[in-house]
């Protein structure tokens, strides 16, 4: 386990070892981890949302507790960055397992209702109804392509 990079402030790494376990124990890659802090809050470890989002991985308090109680994870403080990459890991991780990896982005950032609901009225991924979630895909996805060049996570 480890990590073998250059120094870049803006695509950070922090929490490394935590990030790699977290990735091996849930099956979400790590990139797509730091991807998602990286878009969500930009490192900005106290980041709250107008929507109430809070944290690294801007997480709603209830797809918190929704999500803990799913992987019985106990937690006190959503504002803690590990207790908040926890969380959202395993929430991409439960993501993951209705949706592909594109509906996976996409429903992190709409909700899983609303993805449900546009697969089954037909969108596509070519025509996503939010302009914010369309270009949250790509943004993911980007800063995903950044990583993987930069950093080997092992």
């Amino acid at each position: 386990m480890g990590i073998y990079a250059i120094f870049d402030d803006k695509y950070r790494i922090d929490y490394c070892d935590e990030i790699i376990l977290l990735s091996q124990k849930y099956n979400v890659s790590p990139y797509l981890i730091y991807a998602t802090i990286f878009v969500e809050s930009g490192w900005n470890e106290v980041a709250i949302s107008s929507k109430g989002a809070v944290g690294l991985m801007q997480i709603m308090p209830s797809t918190a507790e929704y999500v803990a109680g799913i992987y019985n994870i106990k937690y006190e403080h959503l504002t803690s960055p590990l207790t908040n990459i926890h969380l959202g890991t395993a929430y991409l991780s439960y993501l993951s397992k209705k949706f592909d990896l594109n509906w996976t982005i996409v429903a992190y950032n709409a909700g899983e209702t609303i993805v449900n609901t546009w697969i089954k009225d037909g969108v596509t991924l070519a025509n996503i109804p939010y302009p914010e979630t369309a270009k949250y895909l790509i943004k993911i996805h980007s800063a995903m392509r950044i990583y993987q060049r930069r950093y080997i996570l092992q």
